[in-house]
Formats: C-alpha cells, structure tokens, sequence
C-alpha cells in the first residue's frame, strides 16, 4: 500500500509504503477457482439438473440439464423464484419442504412432484434438497439435485394398468390357466380353470395333474412338458380327455410353455387350457352334416353357395368355374365388386341394405325369407354373363341376418334372346307405324291434292269473271297462295309415303352435290361453313335429281336450326359394302353395295326418345310456327322409295349426323365388283373396351373373344379408368367409342395415357371420320375404325395395334 509524503510547507518529499507477503492467499484463491471450474464442469456435464435457490427461493445457480429440464434459458432462470414454474398447490407442498431443511438441517427427498415448463407442458421431477451454510454457519442457499422422472411414471403407469387388465383377463377369461412347477404341482390357477375342473383354488393348489388325468394321458403329458424343457418351444396340445371332479370326462386343448426366472431358469409350466367338449360334439355333427351338403352340392348343375354379411364367399360350389371361369378358391378371396358390374352392385347393395333394415322392424321376421335377381357377372378372361340368384337370408331368433345361402343360374342365353326378341319387336313396330303413317299420310296427301285442286281451280275462274281492277281480285289471290303452300306440303307428304311421281337415272352424286352447293350456302347462311368431302371414284346411282335437291334441302334447314349460333355442316360420300353381320342388327336392311351420303352439323344433338320420333311426319322440337316436322319425313320418304336406308347418330351436345345407304347403279355393260372379305385373323393379348351402348358392347366382346383377346368390357369411362389404374391389370390394348355420356373418347384416351403412357388406343364411332377429325374430337393420325365394321376389317385393325 502507497501513499505520499509531504513536507511542513506542503510540498511533496517523498513515499511511504508497507509491503505484506500474499503468496500463500493467491495459491489459495488459484486452488479454489480450480475447485469451482472442475465443480461447474461437473454441473454441466450430469444429467441430473442443479437448482440453486436463495432463502426467498430465488434460483441463484443452475445447471444446462436444469435449463432442459424446466425448458427455460439459464439467464431467464436466475433470478426467477421456484413458484413461478410451479402449480399453487404443489408450490406449497414445496414450501413445506424447504421450511423443515431449514429447521432441521437435515437433506429431504422431494418425490414426483411436477413443476410447468415454459412450453405449458408438464414435467415429473424428483429431488434431493439440500440446506448450504456459509463459512459462519449461517443458512445460505438450497441446492437440489434434481431427476426428471416423467417417463418413468407414464411407463409405471402403463405397468399398473397392464397389470390390471392382466389381472381381470385372468379372472374374466373363458380359458383355464394353470401353472405347474416343474414337478406338475399346480402353483397358480385362474377362476376358469376351477370351473373346468370342478374343484376349488385351495384344491387345486394342493394337487398335481397327474391327480385327474388317467395313466396313458399322465404318460403323454410328461413327455410333451420334458420336450418343452429340453427345447424351450411352447406346444400346443389337441383334443385330451381329462377327468373332472365329479368323475365326469372332458375333451381339453392347451398351449403348454415353459416358466423361467429372472436369471432364464426354468421353474415351471405355462397352460393356457380350452374346454371343447361341446364344440368337439357340434363338429362331428357338423361333419357329417357337411359330408351330405357336399354331396349335394358338389353334383347339380346350379351353382350354391354361402356369404357372409361383408358380401364375401364362405362357400363356393364347383360348378361356378362353368359359369364365371373362376375357381372356388379364387372367388373365396375376392370382394363381390370385383366380379359384378357397377349397375348389378348397386342392385345387391341396395337389396342387402333393405333386409338389414327388416331388423329395425318389430313385426316377425321370416327367418329363410328369399329374394330373387338377375345380375350381369365379369366372366374370367374377359366378357360378362347374365345370372338369376335366388338368395336365402338366414336369421338368428332375433331376427338379425347371420349368413346368405344362394343358388346361382346362368341364364345368359335367354337374357340374349329376351333382348333379341324385344329389339326385334321394337325395329318391327317401328316399321310398321312408319308403313301406318305413311299409307296414311299418302292418303290424306291425295285426297287433299283433290280439293286443292277444286280450290285453285274456282279461284282462276273467280278471277276470269271478275271486271279488271276489282278490289275482291286481291282476295282471290291469297287465297291461291295459301293453296300453293298447301299444295308445297301435300308433296313433302307424298314424299314420305313413297307416293311422289319421280323420274330417276343414273346420275354421280358427287357431280349433284356440286351443282347445289351455293343454292345450299345462300340456304344456310354465312355463319355456317359448309365443308364437301367427295368420295373418290364413287360408283352411281339410279336416282331422281330433283329428289337429291331435297334430301340436301330438308337436311341442310335442320342443321341451321340445330345451329343457331353458328357452326359446321359437313357433306361427305363414299362406296361402303354393308355385310350381313350388320344388316342383322338393323332391321330392313340388305347386304349388298351402296354410295354413302353423310350429313352432319355439330349443332344441339338429340337424345334417344327424339331420335325415335325423328322421321315421324310432324314432329317437331321447334317452336310453333317455326316448323312443319315433315323434313326428315319427306327424307326418309324419299330414301325408301328408291331402296335405301337411313340412320342417324346423335347425343345432346354433340352434333348430329345422317347416314343415307344408296343402292349402287350398274350402268349398261358395267360388271358388278366382286366384294371381296378381309380374312379374319386371330391374335391374343388383353383388350378393354369402353362402349357405353349395351347391344354394341356384347357383340363387340363376342366378336373379340372368338378372335382368341381376353376382354373386359364396360360402359363407364370412369370404371375404365380405374381398372387401368389397377397395378394387376395389364391391358395390351384400349377400344373406345369416340362419343360418349360424361367424358367423350379422347377425353378417356388423356387420362388414359397419363397413367400407362405406351399403352394404344383404337377408336370406334358412328360418326365419320371426316366429321370426327375436323370437330377436334380426335386429332388426324390416331387409329380409328368406323362404324358399321366387318368382323375382317375389326380384326385386321386390332391385330395390328397389338402388334405394334
């Protein structure tokens, strides 16, 4: 220590200083810094937290595992004071505590106690408080050290609650649990295994198995427990007779194990013991019951079987291989929507739903109530067939259903020739109301023709007699007009009655539809483009002109009023053979060679109740005043009366086209062309085919399967996506209609290619191909095939796609 010295004056004259020797205290404070750098590594390093608390309770020191523990930051902690990370009621516990290792002195266990973390979560902890003195021997600091013991109570909690349910499965369960030592003394048996015996806990416990077993079993016991020990494997013993209380026998199985200390010796034997006496019987009851249901079943040609209420087979017999292609095994596992079809599993769900709902219901129930369906089945391999399944709902005595037992008929030849039969009588009555309407309207037309004629007549010979310039001469004159347009209507009628005088001859209808184009353009209007695709080469026609002019006419003024927005019409001819496989399926028409005559307009389209009503005289969707309804009819008219035929194809939105069949003309000395059939040519591979007409779908898949493909064939586009979705589903090629309700071909081709993006696509339409290609439907280069197809030319185009 320095200071300075100063003279009587005051001025500085020297220093003073006294010196003391430290060395001893600062090796001292040396040793104690490293004391406490070795006692805060430590700290840190332990994974027991280190709270330190003033006497108030203030944290005065902590350590990182403390940090964690409460889920605050050291700075944060120091200086907070435990109550505020602690519960009100625990805070007090705590206090206590603290309160008495103060008046003690003496360390306390603070046991699972739970303190709030700075997240809202609680903590278990568990610690050890200890009162710290200062070198006077006064009270300073708590220090606690301190164990999360959070886990550890949720996994004593669990332990508790096993062993809980352990305890009441034991006393609840049906099954006999018997421990033996490994002399067989019983050590331990549950409430089950004194029922199954007759005997008491306090019995049992002072028996040995041999006691109720006879000699032979004892002998097969003790050998099946000396395996055990010697393998350690648990085994499971079948069907042994054991001898009960009252002397009674009963049939046992049991799961034998063994029972190892801690240290894995082995001290005993696990049973856990079944009584199947009852069941034992029921069984060989059951056995010979089933041996004669086999039997049965097994030998008649109907297919029977049992389901369940999740609609899965229990029990297939082997005649639905004949029928479906599946085995028994197969159909065992597979969910009943995988064989049916969409509108036939919709039919079972809704069948099943209602007798379930017969449950709720508190009149009696008959317990073997039956219903009757006809279901549309997929057939393995491709194809469907049409069964009749008479199902048995069997209940309990309360009325609730408990299994489904069913016969199964294939009764997919007289569905086909009840189809055949009602298309038949429906082209056939079509026919012959077109025939009614037509004699009748032929009839009215000349009649009326008549009277026109009075009319028209007396009104030259009003105007004759009248003096020039009188005023009734006016009258007169409209009264000839409206004859005329009359008489324009008499003819459409005549027309359509195949009645009208007409002069035909070999005419080129390519050269005819030239000479009409800008008369049909004036007609139609500038807002509709009109588009001529003349066929090469066509053949002729024995035709009247005047009769084309009409066609053209009473079909272009259908087409601007289907398009009063605008659009396309398109006009397009060819030479197209119709075979007989077609003209089956269309009633009134001939094989034989014709010059094809296609409109089209991608207007408004119709739907499938105004296509049948289309070439009725007067009828007509268009408002009144607007149309007569004779166009199509004086078409059809027309097309008739020179031998041909007329279809037409439409769907709303979608356009509509006409196709006019007309006989081709052999002019002198032209010989007739010998057709000649593409072969037929078989292939193999898997093809799924979207058709939404039910007719056209069948003969498709028929036509395919005797081609040698596997099909499977639907009508929904959104079904089709999903079997190609399907990973199992491996499709070489896609046959599609081109337009279809809810998504059109090319639509389904997109969704199709984003999922199997190499797999090929062939698309199939009534429309022509002119038509479809120039809508946009499809893009120019995909594989198409137009309807009607031969069998030849079907095949051909499929054998090559799936070539390729």
């Amino acid at each position: 220590s320095v200071s300075l010295m100063r003279g009587p004056t005051g001025e500085a004259i020297g220093f003073r200083g006294v010196g003391r020797d430290i060395t001893e205290r600062m090796h001292a404070e040396q040793a104690f810094r490293q004391s406490e750098e070795k006692y805060r590594t430590i700290l840190e390093a332990m994974d027991e937290g280190f709270f330190e608390n003033d006497l108030k309770g203030n944290f005065t020191s902590v350590n990182d595992a403390a940090c964690r523990m409460a889920g605050y930051a050291r700075e944060e902690l120091i200086g907070m004071n435990y109550r505020e990370i602690l519960s009100h009621e625990m805070a007090r516990h705590v206090y206590d505590i603290f309160h008495r290792v103060y008046e003690t002195g003496k360390s306390e266990l603070l046991v699972d106690y739970e303190i709030v973390r700075k997240d809202g979560s609680v903590r278990a902890l568990q610690s050890n408080v200890i009162l710290m003195r200062d070198s006077s021997g006064r009270p300073s600091v708590f220090c606690n050290l301190t164990r999360d013991v959070t886990e550890k109570r949720k996994v004593e909690e669990a332990l508790r609650k096993s062993e809980e349910r352990y305890r009441t499965m034991l006393e609840t369960m049906n099954e006999g649990l018997f421990e033996n030592d490994l002399q067989g003394n019983y050590t331990f048996v549950n409430d089950a295994a004194c029922r199954m015996t007759g005997y008491e806990r306090d019995e049992l416990l002072n028996m040995n198995y041999r006691d109720h077993t006879t000699p032979e079993l004892a002998q097969y016991l003790y050998e099946v427990f000396h395996r055990i020990y010697e393998t350690g494997n648990p085994e499971l013993l079948l069907d042994y007779e054991v001898i009960i209380k009252d002397g009674s026998i009963r049939t046992h199985q049991s799961n034998a194990a063994l029972i190892r200390d801690p240290s894995g010796k082995p001290i005993g034997f696990r049973n856990l013991v079944r009584d199947v006496t009852e069941r034992k019987k029921a069984e060989e009851a059951l056995k010979k019951s089933e041996e004669r249901y086999r039997m049965i079943a097994e030998n008649v040609h109907d297919t029977i079987w049992t389901m369940d209420l999740s609609t899965r087979y229990t029990y297939v017999s082997p005649s639905v291989s004949r029928i479906m292609g599946f085995t028994p095994d197969e159909l065992l596992n597979m969910p009943v929507r995988e064989y049916l079809t969409p509108a036939s599993y919709e039919l079972v769900e809704k069948m099943l739903a209602e007798e379930l709902a017969r449950e709720e219901n508190v009149e009696p129930v008959d317990p073997f109530r039956s219903r009757t369906m006809e279901l549309e089945v997929f057939r393995r391999g491709g194809g469907t067939v049409w069964v009749e399944v008479m199902a048995t709902f069997n209940r309990d005595e309360k009325g609730a259903i408990i299994e489904i037992l069913g016969v199964t008929r294939d009764i997919t030849e007289r569905r086909r020739a009840e189809e055949e039969r009602v298309k038949l009588e429906e082209q056939l009555f079509l026919a012959q109301k077109m025939e009614s309407v037509g004699r009748l309207a032929g009839g009215v037309a000349h009649d009326f023709n008549n009277m026109l004629n009075v009319i028209i007549g007396y009104a030259d010979l009003i105007k004759l007699r009248l003096p020039h310039g009188d005023p009734l001469i006016k009258d007169v004159v409209e009264i000839e007009r409206a004859a005329g347009r009359s008489r324009d209507l008499t003819r459409q009628l005549l027309a359509f009655s195949r009645k009208q005088i007409i002069a035909p001859k070999p005419i080129d209808l390519n050269g005819c539809i030239a000479n009409i184009q800008k008369p049909l353009v004036r007609l139609i209007g500038e807002d509709i483009d009109l588009r001529f695709y003349p066929g090469e080469h066509l053949w002729k026609i024995k035709f009247d002109p005047s009769q084309v002019e009409q066609i053209l006419f009473n079909l272009a003024v259908n087409a601007r009023d289907a398009m009063p927005e605008g659009g396309k019409l398109t006009i397009e001819t060819d030479n197209i053979h119709l075979n007989e496989a077609y003209c089956r399926e269309h009633l009134g028409f001939t094989p034989g060679q014709y010059v094809l005559l296609g409109v089209s307009d991608d207007g408004v389209g119709m739907d499938r109740e105004t296509i049948q009503h289309a070439f009725e005289p007067f009828f007509t969707t268009k408002e009144i005043g607007k149309g007569t309804g004779l166009g199509l009819a004086t078409v059809y008219g027309i097309v008739k009366q020179n031998g041909g035929f007329i279809n037409v194809y439409s769907e709303p939105g979608r356009g509509t086209t006409f196709k006019i069949y007309i006989p081709r003309s052999l002019a002198e000395g032209e010989p007739l062309e010998e057709i000649k059939e593409v072969p037929v040519v078989s292939g193999t591979g898997r093809v799924l085919l979207v058709e939404d007409d039910d007719m056209v779908r069948t003969m498709i898949t028929e036509m395919l399967e005797a081609l040698g493909y596997r099909v499977r064939a639907t009508g929904n586009p959104l079904e089709a996506l999903a079997l190609c979705g399907n990973d199992d589903a491996n499709f070489d090629l896609v046959i599609t209609d081109v337009v279809m309700p809810g998504m059109s071909g090319k639509d389904l081709r997109d969704k199709i290619k984003a999922i199997r993006p190499g797999i090929k696509v062939l698309f199939m339409s009534g429309y022509t191909s002119n038509v479809i290609v120039h809508r946009g439907v499809l893009e120019e280069g995909v594989h198409f095939v137009q309807k009607p197809f031969s069998m030849g030319e079907f095949a051909a185009k499929v054998r090559e796609l799936i070539g390729k």
